[in-house]
């Protein structure tokens, strides 16, 4: 079987193509939130949101490390991107947890509503 150069090169986009419109896809209709906690002051929410951001983005990395010492040269490009996939939806759990162990919830932003034109 004689596979061109072309061929290949295209074979080998493909994979990273298809993952990138699928997150474009699912992040175009993903619902807005926030974190809300009515206990504490408002501008408490940014130091709080940087720390448990911080603290879930260095676990995430350390584990990474920790699970791959020798890198990612012997591994294939989508088992890299799979891997770096995973790592982002703990990254995105661990931030949750954080957040609701701080004592925020998260609610659904409702979208605005269009005005509608003034009848004449």
């Amino acid at each position: 079987m004689n596979i061109s150069l072309t061929q290949r090169y295209r074979r080998r986009l493909a994979a990273p193509v298809i993952l990138a419109l699928l997150v474009v896809t699912l992040t175009a209709c993903a619902s807005k939130y926030v974190w809300q906690n009515s206990r504490l002051a408002e501008d408490r929410l940014s130091g709080d949101t940087a720390e448990c951001h911080y603290n879930s983005e260095k676990l995430i990395n350390d584990e990474l490390k920790r699970s791959s010492p020798f890198g990612s040269q012997g591994r294939g490009q989508l088992e890299r991107q799979f891997t770096m996939f995973d790592a982002r939806k703990r990254r995105d759990q661990m931030f949750s947890n954080c957040m609701r162990d701080k004592g925020y919830i998260r609610v659904k932003v409702k979208p605005k509503q269009k005005a509608k034109p003034k009848a004449s």
